[in-house]
């Protein structure tokens, strides 16, 4: 069975998903069909073993291709890290750095826009623990996590815990943003692949949806009995293109204001010594 050669592991809301996909544009790369894979994550899915959540997310089995797989839990969860290492000792990781006062503020909105944030001001929360917010949900407590989330230096040590320096790949969102094809080129190098120019057609817009019961049976965040049955009797093809479908017709355009420009500068000043210290170890300088 293939085992997973290369992984962006986070962070979320630094454009993992348009890299994803870029990158799934080389030919010597097999990547899976949905977006995250749950794996390492979750622990009904590991439970099941790699070969179930092989078969069911990747289309082929090519042992001449890498296989590329993405989940931004990873980067925050040592147990996570722990059992990509067991999987895979010798395997490259990706990590994309953002701003941490922007990610957090683009993740509540990213919240909102699939409904599963409720708050109708980052402000009214941002200081208020996840944990407190929404017990026993652990979706929603790492999702909604919003300032820790941007503690970057703490989790690139406990990635080191499990992977040599040489095998992570850290990326800073400015650059991604300024030319995702050369930063493409740069990760193809690293992963050892011949060179390949992606086409860089991807372009983001905010959306947000209309109908929060419609986005629940589908959406990350749904954990009903619905989700679950059409999980076990649709095929991943099928559910990604239902979903792609429902997602298309249940969206419309958002609106985000700017931050409040003192809140900016709070949090700036909370990450200041978390990112002096990317800046000394990763070259990393938002």
């Amino acid at each position: 069975m293939q085992k997973l050669d290369l992984i962006i592991i986070g962070t979320q809301k630094a454009g993992t998903s348009s890299l994803f996909r870029l990158l799934g544009q080389h030919p010597e790369i097999n990547s899976h069909i949905t977006g995250e894979i749950g794996f390492f994550i979750h622990d009904n899915h590991y439970n099941q073993g790699y070969e179930k959540m092989y078969n069911h997310y990747f289309s082929e089995t090519d042992h001449n291709k890498i296989a590329l797989a993405k989940n931004v839990g990873i980067f925050e969860s040592e147990k996570a890290l722990e059992r990509l290492k067991d999987h895979n000792p010798h395997a490259k990781i990706i990590v994309i750095l953002r701003n941490p006062a922007d990610r957090a503020y683009s993740a509540f909105w990213y919240m909102k826009s699939i409904g599963a944030e409720r708050a109708e001001r980052f402000e009214d929360i941002y200081k208020t623990s996840s944990a407190e917010r929404f017990p026993g949900n652990d979706f929603m407590i790492r999702s909604c996590d919003y300032v820790q989330r941007g503690n970057y230096y703490d989790y690139l040590q406990t990635v080191e815990k499990y992977f040599d320096r040489k095998q992570i790949k850290v990326i800073n969102f400015n650059d991604f943003k300024k030319d995702a094809v050369a930063v493409c080129e740069n990760i193809f190098q690293f992963a050892e692949l011949k060179p390949f120019q992606v086409k860089n057609e991807i372009k983001n817009k905010s959306k947000q949806i209309k109908y929060v019961w419609l986005a629940s049976l589908f959406g990350v965040h749904s954990r009903g009995k619905f989700k679950d049955v059409v999980s076990r009797i649709v095929s991943p093809e099928m559910r990604l293109k239902v979903k792609t479908f429902v997602e298309r017709i249940n969206m419309k355009d958002l609106k985000i204001p700017k931050m409040d420009p003192q809140i900016k500068e709070e949090l700036n000043s909370y990450y200041q010594d978390a990112n002096r210290k990317l800046q000394e170890e990763y070259k990393i300088e938002f």
